[in-house]
């Protein structure tokens, strides 16, 4: 594929920069354009959503029953570092009823939806396990009538738990709420939430457990959206002025040529000569490194237990 690719009103641009133990690519998405390059998926029998290529909008839920939708970019961005940010407005905010910020690499890629309700397009019930969006990283919007809105960070379609009050933003008050989303590396990953009318403003920081490249299964990922509606009072929701800025920074950092993101032993020794893995040849006891203690696991298995 051509890395200079032209939509209306759209922008994609890849630059790559090689060093001798690191390579560097870096991505932008700069608004929604005509949506030619995004893939939009409904997974209910509700009316489709609704975009406006001219103030690059989407409706993402039409306050239809028991809703499930998704929008992902088309292409995989980089997402070793990223900024990324976007507006939310909803209409009518109700329990069980928000949206999550995804980015995936799920099997099915950029058609990869959720289920309705409370798993907000993201994650699923029991009875259809196949629904939750796999390696993944997911932002999540959740709307609430009477209890403050709340937003959190979840991994691998699982939702439920670590959400905090987005206090004194209200996510539901049908202003127009921008998200600042930041990932530098690492394990964490920091959100500003600030509505657009009032001014109010908070930010928080989450812990991933792990690096956000490990989650998804790459240093590149399906970005994109998804939202669902509940089966009691339903939500409009509304997503623009979405812009994502990644980097993919592939270190190696033993020099092995094998990428530290699957490279099981990211620190062997100089020289070594290692497999596929960056595991050095002869690692019998799985320590990673080459010492008497791998040759007498071969002794004992040539002359078998003293």
């Amino acid at each position: 594929m051509n890395p200079l690719h032209f939509e209306k009103s759209f922008l994609i641009v890849l630059a790559v920069t090689i060093s001798s133990s690191n390579s560097s690519v870096s991505g932008d998405i700069i608004g929604f354009g005509d949506f030619t390059a995004f893939e939009i998926n409904v997974a209910d029998s509700g009316s489709l959503p609704t975009t406006d290529s001219m103030s690059e909008s989407i409706q993402l839920t039409n306050q239809g029953f028991l809703e499930a939708r998704s929008i992902f970019h088309k292409v995989p961005q980089p997402v070793s570092q990223f900024e990324a940010r976007f507006r939310y407005r909803a209409g009518n905010a109700a329990p069980l009823n928000g949206a999550c910020f995804v980015i995936q690499n799920d099997p099915r890629g950029a058609d990869a939806v959720g289920d309705n309700a409370i798993n907000l397009g993201y994650s699923c019930p029991l009875s259809n396990p196949s629904a939750c969006v796999i390696n993944s990283v997911a932002v999540s919007i959740e709307l609430d009538s009477l209890l403050p809105s709340k937003s959190g960070v979840y991994t691998n379609g699982s939702l439920g738990g670590g959400a905090q009050a987005t206090s004194p933003v209200n996510l539901g008050s049908e202003n127009e709420i921008e998200f600042l989303i930041r990932y530098n590396g690492g394990t964490e990953i920091e959100i500003e939430i600030t509505d657009t009318v009032t001014l109010e403003n908070i930010t928080n920081v989450f812990q991933l457990g792990n690096s956000l490249p490990t989650i998804v299964a790459g240093n590149t990922a399906f970005v994109g959206f998804t939202a669902s509606t509940s089966g009691g009072i339903r939500s409009n929701q509304f997503f623009s002025a979405f812009e994502f800025i990644g980097e993919y920074i592939d270190t190696d950092s033993d020099d092995d040529g094998v990428p530290d993101v699957i490279d099981d032993c990211p620190e062997s020794a100089t020289g070594a000569v290692v497999d596929q893995s960056g595991r050095p040849l002869g690692d019998v006891d799985s320590d990673c490194d080459v010492d008497l203690a791998d040759f007498a696991v071969i002794a004992n298995n040539f002359s078998g237990p003293n």
